[in-house]
């Protein structure tokens, strides 16, 4: 589909140019182009047109007065501004998932799996077992269940617990902590809730594997980056199923300085344990498999950059080609190197500038574009761009102009004056 939309632009736009040209007529076809009328622009109606200086104005006026050229120079410049801003913005959304979601989401150490239901004496025995390891043990019901939303269904993690959840996982919508959800009420991630197209207060049905039902309104959505989850309270499903299930889980928080990876191995040896998940191998586990995605930055940067060079490179080298005449002019009244140069290339650096700054807003709409359209089991990114990405696609954007500058430097130093001016006629 992408190769035939690019390719049926292509043969567009050259129907277009061709269609163009083969309208005039042979004698003005063979003549050398026209430069383009000068024309006041809006600059020149301000008070402050009168206090910049002569080579200012001119620069100004060209740039507005090849109005194509400088729409394509602002499409394209802004474009690769855009893209590079996109690459390092999947870099910095995918960097900081790890860290927010085991630091300030899940702030468990480990996560225990019995065999079965834990009743209030099981409970005590467990926590009497680790005294002197572990600084706290929170017991609770989980289950796969699927969610029904319309016609959409998710398969996701319920959690039923009680406040005591608050202490291991913390809820947060839009920077502002939740408590525990009501009665009937449900609280989901955020991943599963853009998947169905849900918002606060839209009602769910949830079915476990026995075909228990639940209907749930949703009372909050909370950032949550692995994993999708769907939480609420005991007094919920003990109001629609009539009873509570048992706990038969918990997340357990150990001493500081204790060996995590001992204290999990003494827990696996005790009655019921069917396993130990440790958060902190979960968490290298999920950067080992984002790791993998940093080429997905690389490669669009690399490109971005390239794109900008080769779109500047040519769209200067048009500039220069068609206006050899003016340039040869001004070389001959007596214009150096350094200042013919400069001519040409403010031109260049204006348009990266203007470029550039509509790229900057341009690559925030494409980000979040882009990393709607990641999909990733039971992973879910936010979209950031942290500060220094935007300075990077700035630098990266410039260098790309200057570099294009210095290879058209000496095409200019090449330009034969009489060659140039001599008349076709």
């Amino acid at each position: 589909a992408v190769v035939s939309v690019y390719t049926a632009l292509m043969l567009a736009v050259t129907w277009y140019c061709c269609h163009k040209t083969l309208k005039e007529v042979p004698a003005e076809l063979i003549r050398p182009k026209a430069p383009t009328t000068g024309k006041k622009i809006f600059l020149e109606y301000l008070p402050f047109w009168k206090k910049i200086s002569f080579l200012n104005k001119v620069m100004l006026r060209n740039v507005f007065r090849y109005y194509q050229r400088m729409l394509m120079m602002l499409l394209g410049i802004g474009g690769c501004t855009a893209l590079l801003l996109t690459g390092f913005g999947i870099r910095d959304s995918i960097v900081n998932t790890v860290p927010v979601q085991f630091n300030e989401v899940s702030v468990y150490d480990m996560e225990v799996y019995f065999s079965e239901g834990q009743s209030k004496d099981d409970q005590l025995a467990f926590k009497e077992a680790l005294t002197g390891d572990v600084s706290g043990v929170h017991f609770f019901y989980e289950t796969s269940v699927d969610m029904d939303f319309g016609y959409n269904t998710s398969e996701i993690s319920m959690i039923v617990s009680d406040e005591g959840l608050t202490g291991y996982m913390h809820f947060s919508q839009d920077g502002v902590p939740l408590p525990m959800p009501g009665l009937g009420e449900v609280y989901l991630t955020v991943g599963v809730a853009e998947k169905m197209g849900l918002k606060t207060g839209d009602t769910v049905t949830i079915r476990d594997a026995d075909m228990q039902m639940l209907q749930l309104t949703v009372g909050g959505i909370y950032f949550n980056h692995v994993r999708n989850f769907a939480v609420l309270s005991p007094e919920t499903v003990e109001a629609q199923w009539g009873s509570r299930p048992e706990c038969q889980m918990a997340y357990v928080n150990a001493f500081r300085g204790v060996d995590i990876h001992e204290v999990g191995a003494k827990i696996t040896e005790l009655d019921d344990v069917l396993n130990v998940s440790i958060t902190q191998d979960l968490a290298d586990n999920v950067t080992k498999m984002l790791d993998a995605m940093n080429m997905i930055v690389v490669v669009v940067v690399l490109f971005a950059g390239a794109l900008a060079i080769i779109v500047m490179y040519n769209l200067t080298n048009i500039n220069i080609t068609e206006r050899i005449r003016e340039i040869a002019t001004i070389k001959v009244l007596g214009f150096r190197a350094g200042e013919s140069a400069a001519y040409v290339f403010k031109e260049n650096m204006l348009l990266t500038g203007m470029g550039m700054f509509l790229g900057l807003f341009a690559g925030r709409w494409l980000l979040e574009f882009v990393m709607s359209q990641i999909k990733v089991d039971m992973v879910w990114f936010l979209p950031q761009i942290d500060v220094p990405s935007y300075f990077y696609a700035v630098v990266l954007t410039i260098l790309s102009a200057l570099l294009v500058d210095f290879l058209l430097y000496f095409k200019l130093e090449k330009i034969n004056m009489a060659e140039a001016l001599k008349s076709v006629e």
